[in-house]
């Protein structure tokens, strides 16, 4: 993998496009890094949704009191 990134930085020198190879590896660096927020951000709220479903048929299966994140029947 490093061996690649070598061969490309250098036929990029050598041809003199290396200004353009940089500014795609920065896009694609920005992209996957914006990707990853996105995955990790909705896998927050997927995860808080679980959580307070699970918190709500929990309090309805014990019988206790109504949670304010009840449906009204």
């Amino acid at each position: 993998m490093i061996f690649l990134i070598i061969v490309i930085v250098l036929v990029g020198l050598l041809t003199g496009t290396l200004g353009q190879i940089l500014e795609i590896a920065a896009g694609v660096a920005v992209g996957l890094f914006l990707f990853v927020v996105g995955i990790a951000l909705a896998g927050y709220y997927y995860v808080r949704h679980r959580f307070r479903r699970a918190a709500r048929d929990w309090e309805r299966h014990r019988g206790g009191p109504p949670s304010k994140y009840d449906e009204p029947s």
